[in-house]
């Protein structure tokens, strides 16, 4: 027995020996949830505004229009789970930390990241990159497509579409030509329309323990609706919709330090704002960055 399973380690440490070279391969490359937790890990004593969140604050506010140190933490698909635990992880070292920015979107209060299957991989890269608990043992080889990143890396293209204070400049453009029209204000709108609320109880507790962290730190937390088109906001079921308000009422009246922007219909923003029916353009997250941060200078 001994001298197969010896045997058996002889066969096959060639082949662990590649893999382990192609997953150490795999994690030099820049990718956008490496250069985040890594700026936080050496700059997040300086960050005065914190932006957390899904795609549209990260894709909406760009930390380089800001007048204080502002960095996006934000990601797409990110839930409040994930911003908590973000939070959490650094908060303790965030001496300068005025403002954390945290978006109540249409699909916010019902949604976490466990219920879509294609968010599995990007909770591995949470585990890989970020040391997140339960998949701090992921590999990068047992996602999908990790050959493509490897391509892409050797022809020169960017793999990380994120700039050094998070935003996601890879991503965002100003041509919305081929996307801004009904059918996909439907397909987005009913992606993001639930049945179940189970997940809301969870969130808002989440919510109220980021809002007590921040409230014993005198941090102001500001809680924000992204703007939107009208193609989008017509499609949205008034149910949810109520919920969402409902909640940020109920946030905004727990704690004096909670504030809340409503920019989802705002007059200030029209279709060509916009890359696509939920998401601003290049131009529009410029504008929305400078009106957030003017507005949060008013609050000094």
């Amino acid at each position: 027995m001994r001298k197969f399973l010896l045997k058996l380690l002889v066969s096959v440490a060639p082949l662990l020996a590649v893999m382990a070279a192609v997953e150490a391969g795999l994690r030099s490359i820049p990718n956008s949830y490496k250069l985040k937790y890594e700026y936080m890990e050496h700059h997040c004593q300086d960050v005065q505004t914190l932006i957390l969140g899904s795609s549209h604050t990260y894709r909406g506010l760009d930390p380089s229009h800001f007048a204080t140190r502002a960095f996006n933490l934000a990601y797409s698909s990110q839930d409040l789970k994930r911003d908590s635990y973000l939070f959490f992880r650094f908060i303790g070292r965030m001496d300068s930390l005025r403002h954390v920015i945290v978006p109540v979107s249409y699909h916010t209060m019902p949604e976490m990241m466990e219920d879509f299957s294609r968010s599995e991989t990007l909770l591995k890269y949470y585990g890989i990159y970020m040391d997140y608990p339960p998949e701090r043992m992921s590999l990068e080889l047992t996602t999908p497509h990790w050959y493509e990143k490897v391509l892409m890396h050797l022809r020169g293209e960017p793999v990380c579409r994120s700039d050094s204070l998070g935003f996601a400049a890879g991503y965002v453009h100003d041509d919305a030509s081929d996307v801004l029209d009904m059918h996909h204000a439907q397909t987005v709108a009913a992606w993001h329309t639930h049945s179940d609320f189970g997940h809301v109880g969870e969130n808002m507790r989440i919510l109220r323990r980021m809002i007590d962290a921040c409230a014993a730190r005198q941090v102001r937390v500001v809680l924000i609706t992204t703007p939107v088109t009208d193609l989008y906001r017509g499609q949205l079921d008034a149910r949810q919709l109520r919920l969402m308000h409902d909640c940020i009422d109920s946030l905004v009246e727990s704690d004096s330090c909670v504030t809340y922007l409503d920019f989802m219909s705002d007059a200030r923003f029209s279709r060509s704002d916009f890359q696509d029916v939920d998401h601003l353009s290049a131009d529009g997250a410029r504008r929305l960055s400078v009106i957030v941060s003017d507005t949060l200078s008013a609050m000094r």
